[in-house]
């Protein structure tokens, strides 16, 4: 059956119906993260990644925990599923859809992109789909996460000005992980006050240091140096390659949508609207950008991005790798 993430974690984990078999995936990471927190929260797991084991090695996990543990408490959770399942030969896969008829230990299977009915038509995700539940952790459109962060605020501070939401919002591209970790640092900051534009100023841009956003002011900037010490500084200390891949995309697009309007003839201000940068911070943020974007580059920044997308989902090198080279070759030729 296939449930939306927030569902799934009320219906299913709330009662304690874990299937067999669990697929999750999507796109957005906070949601996924959510998923498997909870699942982690109410039962014995053991992590295995895709990339680091095979069939036989995947196998011996699922017995041992069986023979060790209680089987109704028991989890096995394969991150990278999708390099797994791309490593499997042909008598390796069937061995791997016998393991999935009544395996000994619950088995969640966890992949970093959208799951579209197409991909899930299609084997082996279709057996492994077949055998359990889908949790589908796909991006939440802006105004359902400007509800979400809005109600955020009112059940545990006094609630935030309009303006100072639209400039979070803005500012994290809407990512459920950064506002999750920006929101509680701003609920702290405010106090038992309502939170200000000038308290996300403060706490989101002034004290950001080596954070994602003094990354994305170096890139956009062309300041390869700085770009490059942000990012192994994010890299680091545990953030994600594709979230910072996703923040890039979407400054990406806003610029992309700003420089096509003005080449059509729209003027400056209304060309930010049409991009949805409608704060005056954010306005000067990106006029200051436009001063380093050439007539046209911001169409050839979104190939580059999505060049690097594609790569990444081919799994051809690490996403970290994948990202600094990325970055390396655009600022340098820039």
């Amino acid at each position: 059956m296939k449930y939306l993430a927030a569902k799934f974690i009320k219906e299913v984990l709330g009662n304690g119906k874990l299937s067999a078999i669990t697929l999750v995936g999507g796109d957005e990471e906070y949601l996924i993260k959510s998923v498997l927190d909870g699942i982690k929260s109410a039962y014995q797991y053991r992590s295995l990644w895709g990339d680091e084991i095979d069939i036989d090695e995947l196998k011996g996990e699922v017995l041992s925990q069986g023979m060790f543990s209680q089987k109704s408490q028991d989890v096995c959770i394969i991150y990278r599923t999708e390099l797994f399942l791309k490593s499997l030969k042909k008598k390796e896969m069937e061995s791997f859809k016998g393991l999935l008829n009544g395996p000994s230990s619950k088995l969640v299977f966890v992949v970093n992109h959208s799951l579209s009915d197409k991909e899930l038509s299609k084997e082996p995700l279709k057996t492994i789909s077949s055998k359990g539940d889908v949790v589908l952790c796909n991006r939440l459109g802006k105004q359902k996460v400007k509800e979400l962060v809005k109600r955020k605020f009112e059940r545990e501070g006094d609630g935030i000005e309009e303006e100072a939401l639209e400039l979070l919002l803005s500012m994290t591209g809407a990512d459920l992980m950064l506002l999750k970790h920006e929101s509680e640092k701003l609920l702290i900051y405010a106090g038992k006050r309502k939170v200000t534009v000038q308290d996300v100023k403060s706490v989101c841009f002034a004290h950001a240091g080596a954070g994602i956003f003094e990354f994305i002011d170096a890139f956009f900037d062309k300041d390869l140096a700085r770009a490059l010490a942000s990012l192994r500084s994010l890299l680091s200390t545990g953030v994600s390659p594709l979230q910072v891949q996703a923040l890039l995309v979407s400054y990406a697009v806003k610029l992309y949508t700003i420089q096509r309007a003005i080449q059509e003839g729209e003027p400056l201000e209304s060309a930010l609207t049409k991009a949805g940068v409608n704060h005056p911070f954010m306005k000067l943020k990106f006029k200051n950008f436009l001063r380093k974007f050439e007539k046209g580059e911001g169409a050839r920044l979104l190939e580059e991005l999505y060049a690097l997308d594609l790569k990444t989902k081919s799994f051809y090198g690490s996403p970290e790798e994948n990202l600094e080279e990325f970055l390396l070759k655009r600022l340098v030729v820039a």
